[in-house]
């Protein structure tokens, strides 16, 4: 079975003259972009020939979808376009898009190989979300952008979505420049350990010092750096501006924030470990600390990704904990250094008996699966004292001290009695 050829203008002809009609007769013009999921995975395990079978079932089951006979063409390598004249309601796009996965992504025999795929969907329609062939392309395609940075099944357009993106891409393109002219700092917040007082290694906290003079928020820094394509940079920039300023205070360390998505880069574990080499730091000396919504991809690509850096001996840490979606089974799965109590939490365990109880479970579990566990935002002296009752390891948060440069992390260690290396 050949795949049919890709036909992108061809179809956008179509569409073209099925819009115009639409126009005439005030009816509405449903369309869905879709692609395979790891389609070069699929040539590569299973061969070319195998990935050409698919494009062209996938082309067939495509046609089978409405009784209506849609509109169905290859309009990329492993992409497709269909068109849904005359829909009801721009409301049915969500059940459109639920059929399309369906249909498209059930198994295929070929020869004594069972292939498994599925499809993701992008959906919009015509004149509710556009009134041009051009426009309505777009933002079908924006849509599957949302599903895939979703990592859902498919996406409908929503015009809420198409300007946080714009604002994002706005955000992205300022990062970099912020990389290039020396506006991004790392401060660095203490913590504590409860059984003895002695401070621990501190966390290196991004800080963007913008232009204007404002500080910008980490929930704009966050998601830039997500879905940005500058991660793997401003990950090398982090690593070793955080090792390097922590060479000033031997015996304490460092931890790091990383992102998911900066770890499930080819690179990441090289980058680490490159970074320690450069700044003579132990790997004992790093503690790379993963949001715990990372979590919620599952504790096996987790762990794929967690395998590397326990091999090189850097320390890890989940952050953010629980408030999110890390499960049970997950948590017995879990294979990490210390986990770090999310501090919404924290703040209202010592007047909540509900969050005192899962915090207090939340100890007893992370102890018996051998990990340490920190208190995130101790502001005050009955919290410390309560999770101190509670058998927490640490503490960190305004009452042990808050976040501060480098030059003033090092005065405060000087203050404190750890001296400055001489070399």
């Amino acid at each position: 079975m050949s795949p049919p050829p890709v036909d992108r203008e061809g179809f956008l002809a179509l569409l073209a003259a099925l819009i115009d009609a639409a126009r005439d007769d005030g009816s509405i013009v449903g369309l869905a972009v879709l692609d395979v999921r790891d389609f070069n995975r699929i040539n590569g395990v299973y061969g070319f020939a195998a990935g050409d079978q698919v494009i062209a079932e996938i082309t067939e089951r495509l046609q089978t979808i409405s009784r209506k006979s849609p509109v169905a063409r290859r309009v990329g390598a492993n992409s497709f376009a269909v068109i849904f004249s005359g829909i009801a309601s721009p409301e049915l796009l969500p059940l459109i898009g639920s059929r399309i996965v369906r249909t498209a992504s059930e198994s295929l025999l070929v020869g004594d190989q069972e292939i498994v795929f599925d499809v993701q969907v992008g959906l919009a329609a015509f004149p509710n979300d556009a009134w041009n062939t051009e426009a309505l392309y777009f933002l079908a395609e924006q849509a599957l952008r949302l599903a895939r940075q979703r990592n859902a099944a498919y996406a409908v357009h929503a015009p809420d979505e198409l300007q946080r993106q714009r604002s994002l891409w706005k955000q992205e393109l300022e990062l970099g420049d912020a990389l290039a002219s020396n506006e991004l700092q790392l401060w660095y917040q203490p913590r504590v350990a409860l059984s003895d007082e002695t401070y621990e290694r501190p966390e290196a906290l991004l800080r963007w010092f913008q232009k204007n003079g404002s500080v910008a928020a980490p929930e704009r820094l966050v998601p830039a750096i997500e879905q940005g394509g500058r991660g793997a940079e401003l990950t090398r920039w982090v690593l070793n501006t955080a090792l390097r300023q922590s060479r000033r205070w031997p015996g304490l360390g460092v931890s790091v924030n990383i992102s998911a998505v900066a770890l499930a880069l080819p690179e990441a574990v090289d980058t680490l470990t490159s970074a320690l080499r450069i700044w003579n730091v132990a790997p004992q000396g790093l503690t790379v600390e993963i949001a715990e919504a990372s979590l919620a991809r599952g504790a096996e690509a987790c762990e794929q990704q967690l395998k590397p850096l326990r091999e090189a001996g850097i320390r890890i840490a989940v952050d953010g904990f629980g408030t999110g979606s890390c499960s049970l089974a997950q948590f017995k799965t879990l294979r990490v250094d210390e986990i770090k109590i999310d501090r919404k939490l924290v703040a209202t365990a010592a007047r909540s008996p509900g969050d005192r109880l899962l915090c207090e479970h939340l100890i007893a579990l992370a102890h018996g699966f051998g990990m340490k566990v920190v208190a995130v935002g101790v502001e005050d002296e009955p919290t410390r004292d309560l999770f101190r009752h509670l058998g927490c390891d640490s503490a960190q948060g305004y009452l042990v001290g808050k976040s501060m440069t480098d030059e003033d992390f090092l005065a405060w260690t000087r203050a404190k009695g750890m001296a400055e290396p001489h070399s």
